[in-house]
């Protein structure tokens, strides 16, 4: 709703500066001020990559250009005088003219933009490194119907013709989401929340709405050239006998985090998904023969984890997966990644395969059979030679005939009893 407010106070002309009651402040004037230590509050509109490399001391970030401001204004104080900062007066003078506008009149009297902006600032302040701050990973979401001509080519494109070209350690990760793939999850609440109405559409860091088959190397480059006021790291622990994984996700804020609110997301995906090797097998409309960085679950809800991160603070999300048989572990990845679900924003991602992980995978597991030594016959003495083979070979997966993850006296139990029963595999 606020956004339809800026539209139309930009589309009627309102932010004309004749209009209004702020007033400039001349560098020097604001610097006397702040050495009397008077009572202001120093409003940084620009945006956050620009904020975090120089800044005034104690100035607020509330960046115009994405909205934050207009999402946010409420949070200023009535009772200070409001200096609007910029690079050089333009964007502080459009954001000052809003202030004015909105709530009746509240900040009348109290809006002052810093004239000439940041570049007119030659007095004290704050200078960061940007090579102490994480840069932003780009991630690309990627939307496309598996009955579609025009998703194939779109998947096609980036199989072949983009991705090879970039670097495997690039600082880019993509999800994609096969809306209407049988065997792969549905994530509904990701269409609606981006509004999907055709595919393919592709959204780059959740803000930028591109065609895929326009998507350049630049593009991605660009996806992941900011600095960033979030840490992300993905710690996985070893498998269970039953391939559960649990997962340590740690977001940790800058001191300059400005957007205190997020939701925290965790996905499986997986590359070289052959549909018409599922049971019973699937022909794609399009005539694709493999999915790539499909989505295979969503550990956490298609919304996200919603949580509150104030500067400097430091949070750990442990979530736990289970890998299906269909999966092949040396093809999936385990994403995490942090939006603003108000400006959809995505602040950070990080992504770590789980080829890492000293897994077994299921389908490579030596077949369970009742007739052990393999003479056509099911007697006792296959399981004489299950329990000699244990002992010959500990700890080899063949002996655990029951999958419990441990080979011993046990297997020999479950054989007699499929015999008896005749479940024998």
């Amino acid at each position: 709703m606020r956004q339809l407010i800026l539209i139309s106070l930009i589309a009627s002309g309102l932010f004309s500066t004749a209009a209004y009651s702020y007033q400039d402040v001349s560098a020097d004037t604001l610097n006397s001020w702040i050495s009397r230590s008077e009572d202001l509050y120093l409003l940084d509109v620009r945006e956050q990559y620009k904020y975090v490399s120089r800044y005034i001391p104690g100035a607020v970030l509330f960046p115009w250009g994405s909205g934050v401001l207009v999402e946010r204004f409420e949070k200023l104080p009535v009772d200070k005088r409001i200096v609007v900062i910029c690079a050089s007066g333009f964007r502080a003078a459009e954001a000052s003219a809003f202030l004015d506008t909105v709530q009746s009149g509240e900040f009348f009297g109290n809006i002052y933009r810093l004239s000439g902006g940041m570049s007119s600032w030659i007095y004290e302040v704050v200078v960061n490194d940007e090579d102490l701050f994480p840069r932003q990973k780009g991630l690309a979401e990627m939307f496309t119907s598996s009955s579609s001509i025009d998703c194939f080519y779109a998947n096609r494109y980036i199989d072949e013709e983009l991705l090879p070209g970039i670097a495997k350690d690039s600082n880019f990760v993509i999800i994609r989401y096969h809306t209407d793939t049988a065997g792969l999850p549905f994530p509904q609440d990701r269409v609606s929340y981006y509004r999907i109405t055709t595919t393919p559409t592709l959204f780059l860091n959740g803000v930028e709405e591109v065609e895929p088959l326009s998507l350049s190397v630049e593009m991605i480059g660009d996806a992941a050239s900011d600095s960033s006021t979030l840490f992300l790291d993905i710690q996985l622990g070893p498998p269970d006998d039953t391939l559960l994984i649990k997962s340590k996700v740690t977001v940790s804020a800058s001191s300059l985090v400005d957007r205190f609110e997020h939701n925290y997301f965790l996905v499986i995906t997986e590359s070289g998904i052959d549909p018409t090797a599922w049971d019973p097998p699937f022909h794609p409309g399009s005539g694709e023969t493999m999915f790539n960085q499909a989505v295979r679950l969503m550990i956490t809800d298609e919304s996200g984890m919603a949580f509150t991160i104030q500067p400097g603070e430091v949070l750990v999300f442990e979530n736990s997966f289970t890998v299906d048989p269909d999966w092949k572990m040396r093809n999936c990845e385990i994403t995490a990644f942090v939006q603003d679900m108000e400006t959809r924003q995505v602040l950070q991602a990080e992504s770590h395969s789980l080829a890492e992980l000293d897994v077994v995978e299921p389908d490579s597991l030596p077949e369970i059979t009742c007739d052990f030594n393999e003479d056509g016959r099911i007697t006792i003495s296959d399981v004489i030679a299950l329990l000699l083979f244990q002992r010959s070979n500990p700890g080899d997966p063949k002996g655990d005939f029951n999958r419990d993850g441990t080979a011993g006296i046990t297997d020999a139990v479950a054989m007699l009893l499929a015999r008896r029963e005749g479940t024998c595999p």
